[in-house]
């Protein structure tokens, strides 16, 4: 999926298992940690779904994203590629100190499936 420089992406997933499965997202193999970028990634689980945001997007988070799902079953791997590319005329308008207008670029969104289910087992004591 290609954006725009400067502008958001959010990926989203769809878990289901039981128990509950933990995810965890990564950026090119590496666990992505929001804490350590202040303000560049946002995380959020609703209702199963589980999100991460790349905010103000730039050419270096081109990369394979990917929402890694673990419980006692297993775990199940969804990944997508984001390219980021820059705006027309915006590397020659940066280097002239203006800043290019960006208005028409709109927020990009990226749907990755993950609707695998983990394989649960009922049985009888007594």
């Amino acid at each position: 999926h290609t954006v725009w420089e400067k502008t958001p992406v959010k990926l989203f997933c769809t878990v289901e298992g039981n128990p509950r499965p933990i995810v965890q997202w990564y950026k090119g193999g590496v666990p992505i940690d929001p804490p350590n970028t202040p303000g560049k990634y946002k995380i959020e689980n609703k209702y199963g779904v589980h999100s991460l945001i790349i905010s103000r997007c730039v050419v270096s988070d081109t990369a394979e994203y990917s929402a890694v799902a673990t419980n006692q079953h297993g775990t199940v791997t969804s990944k997508a590629t984001v390219t980021v590319k820059r705006a027309s005329g915006a590397a020659e308008s940066c280097q002239l100190g203006l800043v290019p207008h960006l208005s028409e670029i709109h927020p990009s969104k990226l749907e990755v499936s993950l609707l695998e289910r983990f394989p649960v087992s009922f049985g009888v004591e007594g």
